[in-house]
């Protein structure tokens, strides 16, 4: 009678280890999908912050391009003024050498007034 209760007993350990097991493979499958299924939501949320990440990089780009294009157009009118003040400085130092002649003259016309007042002094 032992070896029956002892085979009855070992048959009954035998169910509630494989239900025992039977549940704790359920609940593992469980715990395994539910951490899929978070990893998937990430996935997604990361999917469309990169999507956003790129749609700003984009916004950022144009916005550097329509600077650039500006700035471009610019730089031909501020050559063109440039060159006209380059023309304006040469026409002024022109006439400042021209005024210097005057005055070198006007100084050599005022030397010889002391040697006409000195000649004609009475």
């Amino acid at each position: 009678m032992t070896e029956k209760n002892s085979g009855l007993s070992t048959d009954a350990e035998d169910v509630v280890l494989q239900q025992q097991f039977v549940r704790a493979i359920t609940s593992f499958e469980a715990i395994i999908l539910s951490q899929i299924d978070i990893k998937n939501k990430l996935a997604d949320r990361l999917n469309y912050s990169i999507r956003a990440g790129i749609i700003i990089l984009g916004f950022v780009a144009i916005s550097i391009l329509i600077l650039l294009l500006t700035l471009s157009s610019q730089i031909n009118r501020i050559s063109s003024v440039v060159s006209e003040m380059n023309q304006d400085f040469y026409s002024v130092a022109a006439d400042m050498a021209r005024i210097n002649g005057y005055i070198e003259s006007m100084e050599k016309q005022v030397a010889l007034l002391n040697n006409i007042n000195g000649q004609t002094a009475v």
